[in-house]
């Protein structure tokens, strides 16, 4: 799907719409230094639990996980900031496909 440029929400929703689910870490992820960083925590309390990583410098990237019904999975990464109240977005600035691991 095009979700190039969009934001995270938005993205998320049209890959779902479109058959990708979220590829899940497990709740206790929510500890790592990887989710405690940037955006992390925004993206985690949302729910966001496919989130692999976040970076609280640079362009604040961060990187989350789909998987499709033939276990292709499709990496998305954000960059920019995110505001917990909405007022402004991490936009998708690259995907790609990788065998499961």
């Amino acid at each position: 799907p095009k979700i190039y440029g969009k934001t995270y929400d938005d993205a998320r929703k049209i890959l779902i719409k479109e058959g990708w689910q979220p590829n899940n870490r497990h709740q206790t992820h929510e500890d790592t230094v990887d989710v405690k960083s940037g955006n992390g925590p925004i993206f985690w309390k949302r729910g966001y639990w496919e989130l692999d990583s976040c970076s609280g410098t640079g362009l604040a990237p961060c990187r989350f996980g789909f998987i499709d019904p033939s276990e292709r999975v499709l990496v998305i990464i954000t960059e920019g900031e995110e505001a917990e109240d909405g007022e402004y977005h991490a936009k998708v600035s690259r995907t790609f496909l990788k065998s499961k691991s």
